[in-house]
Protein backbone atom coordinates (compact mmCIF):
# COMPACT_ATOMS: atom_id res chain seq x y z
CA UNK A 1 0.00 0.00 0.00
CA UNK A 2 1.32 3.61 -0.59
CA UNK A 3 1.57 6.63 1.29
CA UNK A 4 0.67 9.90 -1.18
CA UNK A 5 1.61 13.25 -0.99
CA UNK A 6 -1.26 15.31 -2.38
CA UNK A 7 -1.07 18.96 -4.00
CA UNK A 8 -4.13 21.20 -5.42
CA UNK A 9 -4.64 22.39 -8.97
CA UNK A 10 -2.39 20.47 -10.99
CA UNK A 11 -4.25 20.33 -14.20
CA UNK A 12 -1.99 20.57 -17.25
CA UNK A 13 -0.76 18.48 -19.90
CA UNK A 14 2.51 16.37 -21.46
CA UNK A 15 5.44 18.24 -23.23
CA UNK A 16 6.28 15.51 -25.29
CA UNK A 17 5.15 11.65 -26.50
CA UNK A 18 5.81 8.82 -23.87
CA UNK A 19 5.92 5.18 -24.32
CA UNK A 20 3.89 2.51 -22.37
CA UNK A 21 7.31 1.74 -20.74
CA UNK A 22 8.74 5.00 -19.82
CA UNK A 23 9.38 5.66 -16.38
CA UNK A 24 9.76 9.38 -16.32
CA UNK A 25 7.62 12.58 -18.09
CA UNK A 26 7.99 16.18 -18.81
CA UNK A 27 4.80 18.57 -18.33
CA UNK A 28 3.62 21.43 -19.89
CA UNK A 29 4.10 23.08 -17.11
CA UNK A 30 5.00 23.17 -13.29
CA UNK A 31 2.55 25.07 -11.70
CA UNK A 32 1.40 23.50 -7.85
CA UNK A 33 3.67 20.76 -8.28
CA UNK A 34 5.23 20.11 -5.35
CA UNK A 35 8.96 20.98 -4.98
CA UNK A 36 9.82 16.94 -3.88
CA UNK A 37 7.96 14.13 -3.11
CA UNK A 38 9.11 12.41 0.34
CA UNK A 39 10.78 9.04 0.06
CA UNK A 40 7.91 5.89 0.33
CA UNK A 41 5.43 8.44 -0.49
CA UNK A 42 3.53 9.08 -4.36
CA UNK A 43 1.98 11.81 -6.20
CA UNK A 44 -1.05 10.33 -8.30
CA UNK A 45 -1.17 11.67 -11.79
CA UNK A 46 -3.96 10.44 -14.33
CA UNK A 47 -3.51 10.86 -17.79
CA UNK A 48 -6.27 11.37 -20.80
CA UNK A 49 -6.05 11.54 -24.49
CA UNK A 50 -7.30 14.91 -25.79
CA UNK A 51 -8.43 13.27 -29.21
CA UNK A 52 -11.48 10.92 -27.47
CA UNK A 53 -10.69 11.50 -24.04
CA UNK A 54 -12.33 7.98 -23.41
CA UNK A 55 -8.73 6.34 -22.17
CA UNK A 56 -7.09 6.79 -18.99
CA UNK A 57 -4.20 6.02 -17.42
CA UNK A 58 -3.50 6.59 -13.26
CA UNK A 59 0.20 6.87 -12.55
CA UNK A 60 2.24 6.87 -9.36
CA UNK A 61 5.35 9.77 -9.61
CA UNK A 62 8.00 8.87 -6.54
CA UNK A 63 10.34 11.89 -7.27
CA UNK A 64 10.24 15.13 -9.31
CA UNK A 65 12.73 17.84 -10.75
CA UNK A 66 10.71 20.90 -11.92
CA UNK A 67 7.89 20.05 -14.00
CA UNK A 68 9.35 16.06 -15.00
CA UNK A 69 7.99 13.20 -13.23
CA UNK A 70 10.27 10.08 -12.58
CA UNK A 71 10.32 6.74 -10.85
CA UNK A 72 6.78 6.31 -12.53
CA UNK A 73 4.67 3.54 -11.25
CA UNK A 74 2.79 2.73 -14.25
CA UNK A 75 -0.71 1.52 -14.64
CA UNK A 76 -2.29 1.91 -11.27
CA UNK A 77 -5.94 1.03 -10.08
CA UNK A 78 -6.78 -1.10 -12.80
CA UNK A 79 -5.79 1.27 -15.52
CA UNK A 80 -3.01 0.18 -17.93
CA UNK A 81 0.23 1.54 -19.39
CA UNK A 82 -0.49 3.41 -22.56
CA UNK A 83 1.44 5.21 -24.97
CA UNK A 84 0.77 9.03 -24.82
CA UNK A 85 1.56 12.08 -27.41
CA UNK A 86 2.14 15.36 -26.78
CA UNK A 87 -1.08 17.86 -25.30
CA UNK A 88 -2.19 14.92 -23.63
CA UNK A 89 -4.23 15.85 -20.68
CA UNK A 90 -2.54 15.60 -17.03
CA UNK A 91 -3.86 16.37 -13.63
CA UNK A 92 -3.66 15.28 -10.11
CA UNK A 93 -7.32 14.46 -8.78
CA UNK A 94 -8.43 12.34 -5.83
CA UNK A 95 -8.48 8.64 -7.08
CA UNK A 96 -10.46 5.29 -5.59
CA UNK A 97 -6.29 4.09 -4.11
CA UNK A 98 -5.71 7.24 -2.26
CA UNK A 99 -9.11 6.90 -0.61
CA UNK A 100 -8.51 3.53 0.31
CA UNK A 101 -5.37 4.38 1.70
CA UNK A 102 -6.84 6.77 3.62
CA UNK A 103 -9.59 5.25 5.15
CA UNK A 104 -7.25 2.00 6.29
CA UNK A 105 -5.06 2.57 9.03
CA UNK A 106 -3.00 -1.12 7.97
CA UNK A 107 -0.97 1.54 5.99
CA UNK A 108 1.03 2.61 8.92
CA UNK A 109 2.35 -0.53 10.49
CA UNK A 110 2.79 -1.24 14.59
CA UNK A 111 3.64 -3.58 16.42
CA UNK A 112 1.26 -3.02 19.74
CA UNK A 113 3.64 -5.56 22.32
CA UNK A 114 5.06 -4.63 25.86
CA UNK A 115 8.30 -3.76 23.75
CA UNK A 116 6.49 -2.28 20.71
CA UNK A 117 6.33 0.31 18.22
CA UNK A 118 3.75 2.17 16.15
CA UNK A 119 4.31 4.63 12.80
CA UNK A 120 1.74 7.33 12.54
CA UNK A 121 1.14 9.53 8.96
CA UNK A 122 3.54 12.82 8.83
CA UNK A 123 3.95 14.61 5.17
CA UNK A 124 6.66 16.15 6.84
CA UNK A 125 8.94 13.08 7.89
CA UNK A 126 11.15 11.73 4.57
CA UNK A 127 9.29 8.49 4.88
CA UNK A 128 5.90 9.70 5.18
CA UNK A 129 5.72 8.46 9.01
CA UNK A 130 6.36 9.47 12.56
CA UNK A 131 7.42 6.83 14.85
CA UNK A 132 6.89 5.74 18.67
CA UNK A 133 8.37 3.05 20.50
CA UNK A 134 8.21 2.12 24.11
CA UNK A 135 9.17 -0.66 26.31
CA UNK A 136 10.26 -1.61 30.04
CA UNK A 137 13.53 -3.74 31.33
CA UNK A 138 15.39 -4.67 34.19
CA UNK A 139 18.34 -2.92 34.28
CA UNK A 140 22.01 -4.14 35.42
CA UNK A 141 22.47 -6.18 38.72
CA UNK A 142 24.97 -3.65 39.43
CA UNK A 143 23.69 0.04 40.70
CA UNK A 144 25.42 2.40 37.89
CA UNK A 145 26.15 -0.18 35.71
CA UNK A 146 25.03 0.60 31.80
CA UNK A 147 22.45 -1.61 30.13
CA UNK A 148 22.15 -1.52 26.41
CA UNK A 149 18.08 -0.97 25.25
CA UNK A 150 17.96 -1.70 21.52
CA UNK A 151 14.95 -0.06 20.05
CA UNK A 152 12.42 -2.85 18.59
CA UNK A 153 13.06 -0.87 16.04
CA UNK A 154 15.17 1.23 14.20
CA UNK A 155 14.35 4.87 13.08
CA UNK A 156 14.91 5.39 9.70
CA UNK A 157 16.12 8.77 9.89
CA UNK A 158 16.20 10.37 13.93
CA UNK A 159 15.72 9.67 16.97
CA UNK A 160 14.46 13.08 18.58
CA UNK A 161 13.44 12.02 22.43
CA UNK A 162 13.89 9.34 25.06
CA UNK A 163 12.40 9.49 28.48
CA UNK A 164 12.36 6.57 31.24
CA UNK A 165 10.48 6.26 34.50
CA UNK A 166 11.62 3.75 37.02
CA UNK A 167 9.80 0.95 37.46
CA UNK A 168 9.83 -1.21 41.14
CA UNK A 169 7.58 -2.87 43.37
CA UNK A 170 9.79 -2.00 46.17
CA UNK A 171 9.04 0.99 48.40
CA UNK A 172 12.97 1.98 48.39
CA UNK A 173 13.43 4.91 46.24
CA UNK A 174 14.85 4.55 42.39
CA UNK A 175 16.38 6.72 39.89
CA UNK A 176 17.02 5.73 36.45
CA UNK A 177 18.69 7.63 33.47
CA UNK A 178 20.16 8.02 30.16
CA UNK A 179 23.32 9.09 28.96
CA UNK A 180 24.76 9.40 25.19
CA UNK A 181 21.96 8.29 23.80
CA UNK A 182 20.10 11.13 21.99
CA UNK A 183 20.85 11.02 18.04
CA UNK A 184 21.43 7.09 17.91
CA UNK A 185 18.85 5.34 16.14
CA UNK A 186 19.27 1.57 16.85
CA UNK A 187 19.96 1.95 20.97
CA UNK A 188 20.20 3.78 23.76
CA UNK A 189 22.01 3.47 27.53
CA UNK A 190 20.18 3.11 30.71
CA UNK A 191 21.24 3.37 34.57
CA UNK A 192 19.98 2.96 37.60
CA UNK A 193 21.53 3.27 41.53
CA UNK A 194 18.90 0.60 42.44
CA UNK A 195 20.80 -3.19 41.77
CA UNK A 196 17.87 -4.80 39.65
CA UNK A 197 16.34 -1.84 38.95
CA UNK A 198 13.73 -1.55 36.37
CA UNK A 199 12.21 1.04 33.84
CA UNK A 200 9.04 2.32 31.59
CA UNK A 201 10.98 3.79 28.23
CA UNK A 202 9.68 5.96 25.50
CA UNK A 203 11.37 6.75 22.24
CA UNK A 204 10.11 9.56 19.71
CA UNK A 205 11.64 9.71 16.01
CA UNK A 206 11.20 9.40 12.28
Amino acid sequence: MNAFIYANNINTSLASAISSSATSLTLAGSANLPASIPAGMALVITLNDQATRQNFEVIYATSISGATLSGLLRGQEGTSAQAWGIGDYAWNGITAGQMRNATQLSAFASALNANGWKQYPDPNSPSGFFIEQWGNLNLSATPGQATTVTFPIPFPNANLNISVTAASSSSTPQHVWIANSHGNTASFTAYSDTANGGCFWRALGY
